[in-house]
């Protein structure tokens, strides 16, 4: 059995927005050393002969995003005061530079951002919550977050007894998930496999949805899934993972991974559905 885990969602972003590719042209790959290795001097001299700050690296990887991802405060901030658009999303994964700071919990990133960005602001409020910190909570709350959003950030901030961050969230509307029946689990469990054989297994162990999947990326996984909605569960130690469960009956026929820049689908095998 295989799944993607955090650290393979993480692997991916790293490999696609970290290697530079062999043909490009010596400046274009030096601009993108100095923006990932947070050499201020060398990015602050591409820009004054006429680089352009929203350039596209291999894989379509913006400057803004290549810094935000290593943590690079000083080189997002030149490129930002520069006027390097906040919200251009990269290609292949389609992920804004506040989505890949939040991803890779670059909170001094994301703080830079936050003035100027729009998008991908579930994010943060969902890495506000996780982690108390109210302001990133209040730029969260400015994106119109839908009840779903709300809910999410307040289990993640009540298990860990944000209160501060609580009162907002209750504020702006945010309630508790309801509490799923032992018939409503049920309806989760099962094997779920994707057409290249990607595979995740959902259990039940001490009334909790635990998720399960092989070695094949990196290190075993088995974590809890801990329930939104009666068909929508989070992944607790990556809460930028969501699981979205489809189909009618006693049984979900497919789930929905999403997190940032990942999106696909896998389906139920094994049993009936209904």
């Amino acid at each position: 059995m295989r799944i993607v885990a955090p650290l393979l969602l993480a692997a991916m972003l790293l490999a696609s927005v970290s290697l530079p590719a062999a043909a490009q042209d010596a400046p274009l790959s030096d601009f993108w050393k100095a923006c990932r290795n947070g050499d201020v001097e060398a990015v602050r001299k591409f820009l004054d002969q006429g680089m352009s700050l929203n350039v596209r690296f291999e894989g379509g990887t913006t400057p803004l995003v290549a810094a935000a991802m290593r943590g690079q405060v000083e080189v997002v901030k030149l490129l930002v005061e520069r006027g390097a658009d906040p919200n251009l999303r990269d290609d292949t994964f389609k992920i804004t530079p506040l989505g890949m700071a939040v991803f890779f919990g670059q909170s001094g990133v994301a703080e830079v951002l936050l003035p100027r960005a729009t998008a991908d602001l579930d994010l943060v409020l969902r890495m506000g919550a996780g982690r108390g910190l109210v302001s990133f909570v209040e730029a969260g709350l400015k994106g119109n977050p839908g009840p779903l959003d709300l809910t999410h950030a307040w289990v993640m901030a009540k298990s860990r007894n944000h209160t501060a961050v609580l009162a907002l969230l209750e504020k702006a509307g945010a309630q508790p998930p309801a509490v799923l029946s032992p018939a409503d689990l049920e309806r989760f469990i099962g094997s779920y496999v994707d057409s290249t054989q990607l595979e995740m297994e959902v259990v039940i162990r001490d009334g909790k949805l635990i998720g399960t999947g092989g070695d094949g990326f990196g290190s075993f996984f088995e974590e809890e899934l801990v329930p939104l909605s009666g068909s929508v569960v989070f992944l607790r130690v990556a809460p930028t993972t969501t699981f979205h469960f489809e189909g009618a009956g006693k049984r979900f026929a497919a789930v929905t991974l999403k997190a940032p820049g990942v999106n696909f689908t896998l389906q139920r095998v094994g049993g009936e559905a209904k």
